[in-house]
């Protein structure tokens, strides 16, 4: 799941993205790596050719198997078992794009060919600059000025030149410490350094640097902008659909990737049973009560998952996973009623602030711009007329617009009522989100490594093909991973191997 890593040649995202700056390997899909031009993506399965120079790739050993040593942080070992096939997606949901349409009845559908490897021969250390931006042209230059492609960028950063530009007049010469000042009496100042100052070889040209900036971020946006549509075209993992959804699912590949993480949805299915939706942040509510016990949040059930009859393994490790008694498992709870809507409102027209009815805090609402609470608002009023007006927290700003007009408020804050009303607010909040949890946890079929420093998504997870396949939970002691770590941070929870939880002490 990290940008720039793969396990054994795979990744979650297809590939991986490489170049000639850090930016390259944070990128996560191939259309927002296309962005930088000295980046360039790998899909997974591709053989990367390292310079001549260098030592021939090999093979990555083998992981040695798991060593029965006492190991500092506790690793809770189950017998090892196969882990069960992912589901497949066959239901769609009405408010995402329909899965590939099926085949006809009868008709026979070859498996896809493995994938070809791809021979990409990487040019690198060839001391070339991609842009006009250099350093002092020694052995011991900033190495990343050639990297930075904006021109204001570069003459204002020390010890390099947009040919031979500076913002300083110049740039400081010598060892590798001294092209990192700025300035010429920083670099002389550096007695016993063997720093020289170096004079810019032409004055800056400022009309060229403005026009250069603004094509640049021009550039910049459009192919940002190109990135994210291409993204979302070829999307096969959404968010719910709103302006308050996990933007990341597009970027999200894998639909096993896509079902585990909070928000998204692969053709109307993940592995938490729905996804939370409605104001910012309810996307990151893993289940239907957390949700329901947070003002502003609904839960959007998730498409049944259909069986998929697949086969199992002809010959498994051990012994398979023993399967869930017969008897249904229990049906979880109601979601409990919103806390409430309070009396915090908007202007009551048509063009008001339509966050103030969701917001229970008394002071929270009174400090925001367009709401009050039973007419009270610490800004003395509101301002009222367009949508444009009532995120305006000021009268003379509100008179300045147009269209737009002030309301004076119909009493006065009382503070210490506020005090009173927020503190027992954020105690309801609270119980709310412990019942809901502690209901939760009572129904879960899927637990985590008990401790307080334990995996708490464990027990929102409804599948038990994903709650075997998450790090740290267990399903009734079993795990895909043969184990979990536990310990006394939660770093430990999310290690998946007794030698990766071996690291933490």
């Amino acid at each position: 799941l990290t940008p720039g890593c793969n396990l054994n040649g795979q990744s979650a995202y297809g590939g991986w993205c490489q170049g000639q700056t850090p930016l390259c390997a944070a990128q996560a899909s191939p259309s927002m790596c296309a962005v930088y031009a000295t980046c360039s993506w790998i899909p997974q399965g591709t053989t990367v050719v390292a310079p001549a120079t260098a030592a021939p790739l090999t093979a990555a050993p083998a992981a040695p198997a798991a060593a029965a040593t006492a190991l500092v942080a506790t690793a809770i070992a189950v017998p090892r078992t196969v882990a069960p096939a992912a589901p497949a997606s066959t239901l769609p949901a009405a408010a995402t794009p329909p899965p590939p349409a099926a085949a006809a009845q009868g008709a026979t559908t070859a498996a896809p060919a493995a994938p070809t490897a791809n021979l990409v021969v990487l040019q690198v250390g060839t001391g070339s600059s991609p842009c006009a931006c250099t350093g002092d042209g020694t052995p011991t230059e900033d190495p990343n000025c050639k990297y930075n492609p904006s021109r204001s960028g570069c003459t204002w950063s020390p010890g390099c030149n947009w040919d031979g530009e500076s913002h300083f007049g110049g740039w400081c010469s010598g060892a590798s410490s001294c092209v990192y000042t700025s300035g010429e009496t920083a670099c002389l100042g550096a007695a016993g350094s063997g720093c020289h100052w170096v004079p810019a070889t032409r004055p800056l040209n400022m009309t060229a640097e403005e026009e250069a900036d603004a094509s640049g971020a021009s550039q910049s946006w459009t192919a940002a902008n190109d990135a994210n549509a291409k993204a979302l075209a070829e999307a096969t993992c959404f968010g719910d659909g709103s302006a308050t959804q996990n933007v990341m699912c597009m970027y999200i590949p894998d639909p096993n990737m896509c079902m585990s993480t909070m928000g998204c949805n692969y053709h109307g299915q993940n592995s938490f049973g729905g996804w939370c939706t409605g104001s910012a942040g309810c996307f990151e509510l893993p289940g239907l009560l957390m949700c329901g016990a947070m003002p502003g949040c609904s839960w959007k059930a998730a498409a049944p998952l259909a069986p998929t009859g697949a086969a199992q393994p002809a010959a498994p490790l051990a012994a398979p996973i023993a399967a869930s008694p017969a008897s249904p498992p229990a049906a979880p709870p109601a979601a409990p009623a919103s806390l409430s809507d309070g009396t915090c409102q908007g202007d009551g027209t048509p063009f008001g602030n339509p966050n103030c009815r969701f917001n229970p805090s008394e002071s929270g609402c009174a400090w925001s711009p367009g709401c009050n609470w039973e007419g009270a608002s610490h800004f003395g009023g509101w301002c009222s007329g367009s949508l444009s007006c009532v995120y305006t927290s000021q009268p003379s700003m509100c008179a300045a617009m147009a269209g737009c007009h002030w309301v004076n408020a119909t009493r006065q804050i009382n503070i210490s009522e506020e005090q009173t009303t927020d503190a027992a607010a954020a105690a309801e909040t609270a119980r709310a989100f412990g019942a809901a949890d502690a209901a939760q946890r009572a129904v879960a079929t899927c637990q985590g490594g008990g401790g307080a420093m334990e995996n708490s998504y464990c027990y929102y997870i409804s599948i038990d093909s994903y709650c075997l396949l998450t790090p740290g939970c267990n399903l009734n002691g079993q795990s895909a991973y043969g184990g979990w770590c536990q310990g006394q941070t939660p770093l430990c929870a999310a290690q998946a191997s007794p030698s990766m939880c071996a690291v933490y002490a």
